[in-house]
């Protein structure tokens, strides 16, 4: 079963030129697929005068396939982009090295082994972890922006192990939540804030400014 669409060749996808709301990509069920696997480089943002919000989801067992984006680029000033895996579904990236533009890009994957194994650059990147499951980004070295935060529900983890400084973002960890940062030195314009039994590992802070 499931619906199979692999009819798309181009390299780069542009959703900015519109008129109208941004376009949403869903695909829903076990067998369904969307294969974007042309496509090395997402430009995303599109016109304020609509919604300023786009997703990207896979859901009960569909696939969303993105594996050779190398570069998601967003337009600055607000607009934000939803990565969004449910029960099962798939949305592949695992060539996905940097995002760039001051708005915010939010990752939410119900298939937490190493769904980002590329990714180097995060300029506006949120991860939401799911209930229960554990996430780890490998290679982020550097978080930043005007944009994204970070939702750990208690008894989650988040790993981020190459990360060395993040500036610009709200962190709140609920009571038993974890957040493994065991390289990072560096926290500039950041609010954290730890509940209850909540942990923050992290390396020797060697800059904490407007934190």
């Amino acid at each position: 079963g499931g619906v199979v669409f692999d009819r798309i060749a181009v390299t780069t996808w542009n959703t900015r030129p519109r008129s109208s709301g941004l376009p949403v990509v869903s695909v829903v069920g076990a067998g369904s697929r969307f294969d974007l696997s042309s496509v090395k480089t997402l430009l995303l943002g599109g016109n304020e005068n609509f919604s300023s919000s786009q997703l990207f989801e896979a859901k009960d067992g569909g696939v969303l396939d993105l594996s050779e984006v190398t570069s998601l680029e967003i337009l600055d000033g607000g607009y934000t982009a939803d990565f969004r895996e449910t029960n099962g579904g798939r949305i592949l990236l695992t060539k996905l090295g940097g995002v760039v533009g001051d708005s915010l890009v939010r990752f939410e994957f119900d298939n937490p082994n190493n769904p980002l194994p590329a990714l180097t650059n995060g300029v506006g990147v949120s991860f939401t972890v799911k209930s229960g499951q554990s996430l780890t980004v490998p290679g982020l070295t550097t978080i930043g922006g005007r944009f994204g935060s970070y939702v750990v529900p208690s008894g989650s983890t988040l790993t981020l192990p190459a990360v060395t400084s993040i500036t610009g973002k709200t962190i709140d960890l609920p009571s038993g939540a974890t957040l493994n940062l065991p390289n990072l030195t560096v926290l500039t314009n950041t609010y954290l804030t730890l509940n209850g039994t909540a942990q923050f590992n992290c390396g020797q802070l060697t800059n904490i400014d407007s934190s």
